[in-house]
């Protein structure tokens, strides 16, 4: 089988960096005999100063020389080598070939020297022959049938290549006056030199702008007769067969003019560490793709897919390509290192640090450390570490999610969690949060094999991602990993099942893996597959319907198809097929070129369609099931929810009290709506009318939290923990957003319940709902059945008085929120009360309807589905949060203050040392008189607390401490 490889590279073979600063002049001159495929050379090296030389002559016959040893030998000024040669290169070779079709010369083609040197070269050549080389200058002097060629290079070069032959038409294209750009193209394809002329200079023209000015006054896109992409300075070699494919243009032809600046102006010291394909693959290959994310993410799963702990190597170690594993290595590692060294510095430092890397290296070799000097130098960042883990070390990390939680905690939601690497590298990685309402940005330091994260976010987390953008060179997780075909290349033994009955159409397959062990599908069984990559020959192999429960569809041509393993997490099944003998036949050696490939199909045409197939995109880690919303439309989510009654004058939200998921649920549609519309203010069923001044006070930062928890009475007439509805109210707060007080106080509503309206006195009934509606007999039923649901409780109350309480209770938040949106008709209002005032409109919407007909919407949380109970249920997942700490007592509040009835075991007040009919008076220095002080210092806790108590009349100063709350994901 005859394979064509493609190799865009750079011909590098020095051996030996440059170790002195001596000018090596370097004069050749030869001639050819075209019928006898022969060269004729004389060479003489020279030097400035003494210096130590290797020459190397391969096949080369040496006829005279005037040094013994040409391996290794020395230069004086005084004795220059000179070296007369021949060689034969008739047949036809990758590097050598002289005949009258051409002479192609990139080989070791005259005695080659392991040092940097200036070249005069010289050679005669058939007077039709168009002569290309390294030169800023090309002379040509005719002479008969014959003509003398000069090639001007000022420069230090490291090695000479050329290339004559009547096949050329020449294009031409002037860029200014000290550039021109030219095309070497056969006739047949010379129609093609104005585009490659014209994206040549737009590459120039962009790269000059990151880079500095471009090296030489010419360029020249040379075609060859052999499948290359080679670059040597002034020119590049390109393959006839490739030419006319879309990627040369599109990001081949930049790979090669940036290898002026790099590797071809800029050498590369090949024992330190060949960088500069990685180099011109990111700034071209990458930096020209389509999709630069999925880029990077195909060249992980290269290395992936052909690296192992076996071969790997790190990239000082790395020369040039010489298969797919070195490729993988050198060239894809490689150009992940500057992506990272890129984010390092910001994008302006990188390429002032390449520019700097450019212009103080050109015409020398420079190495890995050449690179670093110059980052460290513009960006005055300290990179040791960096270079020494991703250019001297080996090894690729991995990262795994674990132990992640959330909780509210002060009014924000607390996130922690940790992230174990396998591997011992230190880098940062971003780190996603998404929430409700958008997307938080972290970046997140990996450091050992543990690293611990802990944030405070003002949005509910639902999920993490880290390293989406794949900025970091790291394995990718089995979620991550796209089936392509670089997993089947780069495995050396997959399990192969064969069909006798069409196996003969795949023999140019079945040839390459004819040291392999294959199957027939009589032979198949599941244990086999399990944790393998499966290569399955003809989608009529029965093995395919065993794995998939039916034949996948093929079409007509030469298709593989990558889908996942179901029995492994990270392996693959491959379905190779042919329409018949003839198409594998003519593509099968082509399949090696779309390994970045999950499908490719080859046609009769020739033609490829290809696809990558979608993969989860970063480590990805759901923390919380998001919402659900069921509506009239179905389940839809929360974000669609709020779209849809964003437009609504006033949003009902009910909740369970003591539920965080509700409140973090009502959270997030008030800012989702805020977001929207900044004419918002919340109405809230748990702080009473007489109160709406400290309301106001605290919402305009007149007044501290405790001072505003103590002048509300909060604790004396709600009574649930304050840390359920802190992020709502510091919220409000801090957009300076109105909360209004909706409630009537607790004093009548209780006088109510206890001997209905007609116990209030004359000043008390002044203050009830100006109209009230007892006449829906449904609402009456409803409350009639919650009220026997609780008989135990209210034996010795009556359900008229019940329902008379409940009724002014809703009627009073009802009207509230009406004659404050009457006065403000330019705002919206937002409602949070329990479902209970809210399940089919019967207790507030109906009644605030009644006063203010204003389009409404009722959103229940966590409800049990019923016909129109609410316009949407919110279904949530528990959300733990810090609740406010209890010391561990029973109290009895006295005259002379807060006495002690009893202690609860193991409780941090027995830990702390309280005992029985001990008074307290006192908490982190803050007086104690009631129950509802205490209650209000209990919000706010630190660690360790002091506590001051009366024992035997005698001041007792104890601690009290609190553990930290364990609290898991659920």
């Amino acid at each position: 089988m005859l394979r064509i490889k493609i190799y865009f590279s750079i011909l590098f073979f020095s051996l030996f960096p440059l170790i002195s600063h001596s000018q090596i002049n370097y004069k050749l001159t030869v001639k050819f005999n075209i019928e006898e495929g022969m060269l004729y050379g004389k060479a003489v090296i020279s030097s400035d100063r003494e210096v130590s030389v290797s020459i190397d002559t391969g096949d080369l016959d040496i006829e005279k020389s005037n040094v013994k040893y040409l391996s290794y030998t020395k230069i004086s000024p005084d004795r220059p080598i000179e070296i007369q040669y021949s060689a034969r290169f008739k047949g036809f070779d990758q590097y050598n070939m002289v005949s009258k079709h051409g002479i192609y010369l990139t080989g070791i083609w005259y005695p080659k020297i392991d040092k940097l040197g200036i070249y005069s070269f010289e050679a005669e050549i058939p007077e039709k022959f168009i002569p290309i080389g390294e030169a800023e200058e090309i002379i040509e002097v005719k002479n008969n049938d014959k003509k003398t060629v000069k090639m001007i290079f000022p420069y230090p070069l490291e090695h000479l290549h050329f290339i004559a032959t009547d096949k050329f038409r020449i294009g031409k294209k002037k860029v200014r006056d000290d550039l021109t750009i030219y095309t070497y193209f056969f006739e047949m394809d010379h129609h093609m030199s104005e585009i490659f002329l014209k994206e040549a200079e737009r590459y120039i023209l962009e790269y000059e702008k990151k880079i500095g000015k471009f090296p030489y006054k010419r360029f020249s896109i040379v075609e060859n007769i052999i499948p290359t992409g080679y670059s040597m300075p002034t020119f590049t070699l390109i393959g006839m067969q490739i030419l006319k494919y879309p990627f040369v243009l599109k990001s081949s032809l930049g790979h090669e003019i940036l290898h002026q600046w790099f590797g071809c102006s800029v050498y590369v010291d090949d024992q330190k560490g060949n960088w500069a394909e990685g180099l011109t693959t990111y700034l071209s290959d990458h930096w020209y793709s389509e999709n630069r994310k999925l880029y990077r993410k195909k060249l992980i799963s290269k290395y992936m897919a052909y690296v192992n702990e076996s071969n790997e190597f790190p990239l000082k170690d790395f020369r040039y390509k010489k298969d797919d594993i070195t490729e993988a290595i050198g060239y894809g590692k490689t150009a992940m290192v500057f992506h990272m060294l890129k984010n390092t510095v910001g994008e302006d430092l990188f390429f002032k640090s390449l520019a700097d890397f450019y212009s103080s290296n050109k015409f020398k070799i420079a190495s890995w450390e050449d690179i670093k000097n110059s980052f460290e130098k513009n960006s005055g960042y300290d990179l040791g570490l960096f270079f020494h883990q991703w250019v001297e070390k080996k090894g690729i990390p991995e990262l795994i999610i674990k132990d992640i939680s959330v909780k509210i905690d002060d009014g924000r939601f607390k996130l922690t969690g940790e992230i174990e690497q396998k591997g011992n590298f230190i880098f940062t990685v971003p780190f996603l949060i998404k929430t409700y309402t958008g997307t938080v940005e972290k970046t997140l330091e990996i450091q050992g094999k543990t690293t611990k994260f802990s944030y405070i976010l003002d949005d509910e987390p639902l999920s993490v991602v880290i390293d989406s953008n794949y900025d970091t060179f790291r394995k990718l997780t089995p979620d991550e990993v796209i089936p392509v075909i670089y997993y089947l290349l780069g495995d050396p033994n997959p399990v192969i099942f064969v069909d006798p009955k069409t196996s003969e159409k795949y023999d140019p397959f079945l040839s390459y893996y004819s040291d392999k062990r294959t199957y027939s599908p009589e032979q198949f069984s599941y244990k086999l597959i399990q944790n393998r990559n499966v290569l399955i020959f003809d989608g009529t192999n029965p093995v395919v319907k065993k794995i998939f429960g039916k034949n996948l569809s093929v079409k007509e041509g030469l298709s593989v198809q990558s889908i996942k393993n179901p029995f492994s997490e990270d392996k693959f099944i491959f379905l190779i097929h042919g329409s018949d003998k003839e198409v594998v036949k003519q593509n099968y050696g082509r399949i090696r070129h779309y390994g970045g490939y999950s499908y490719i199909k080859i046609g009769k045409d020739y033609r490829a369609e290809k696809k990558v197939i979608d993969t989860q995109d970063g480590i990805y880690y759901e923390i919380r099931t998001p919402a659900e919303v069921l509506s009239s439309e179905g389940i839809i989510d929360l974000k669609s929810m709020i779209d849809q009654i964003s437009d609504k004058k006033v949003v009902f939200v009910g909740e369970k009290h003591t539920s965080f998921s509700h409140h973090a649920v009502q959270y997030s549609i008030i800012k989702a709506l805020y977001e929207k519309d900044k004419n918002l203010v919340i109405g809230m069923e748990m702080f009473q009318r007489p109160f709406q001044k400290y309301l106001d006070k605290y919402i305009n930062g007149e007044m501290d939290e405790k001072d505003f928890l103590k002048k509300t009475e909060y604790f004396k007439r709600w009574k649930y923990d304050y840390n359920l509805y802190k992020p709502i109210l510091r919220f409000a707060k801090k957009h300076k957003i109105k909360v209004l007080a909706l409630n009537m106080e607790a004093e009548i509503i209780d006088k109510v319940s206890d001997g209905g309206i007609d116990s209030l006195s004359a000043e008390e009934k002044k203050k009830l709902p100006d109209g009230m509606d007892f006449s829906n007999e449904k609402y009456r039923k409803y409350l009639k059945m919650i009220f026997e649901i609780h008989r135990e409780r209210n034996k010795d109350k009556k359900f008229i008085n019940f329902y008379q309480s409940q009724l002014i209770w809703d009627e009073t938040m009802a009207e509230t929120a009406a004659n404050y949106l009457k006065n403000n008709p330019d705002k919206k209002m937002v409602i949070l009360a329990g479902n209970g005032h809210l399940r089919y409109g019967y207790g507030i919407p109906d009644r605030l309807y009644r006063r203010l007909e204003l389009p409404y919407v009722i959103v229940l949380n966590d409800e049990d589905l019923d016909k129109n109970i609410a316009d949407y249920v919110v279904y949530t997942q528990f959300l733990a949060g810090v609740k406010a700490k209890k010391i561990g007592v029973y109290i009895d509040e006295t005259e002379s203050g807060l006495k002690v009835e009893d202690v609860v075991k193991d409780s941090p007040a027995e830990k702390g040392g309280i005992k029985k009919g001990d008074i307290i008076v006192e908490f982190n220095g803050r007086p104690i008189k009631s129950l509802e002080d205490l209650r209000i210092e209990l919000v706010y806790p630190d660690k360790e607390n002091e506590i001051v108590v009366l024992r035997n009349g005698k001041r007792v100063k104890l601690k009290i401490i609190f553990e930290e709350e364990v609290n898991h994901h659920q």
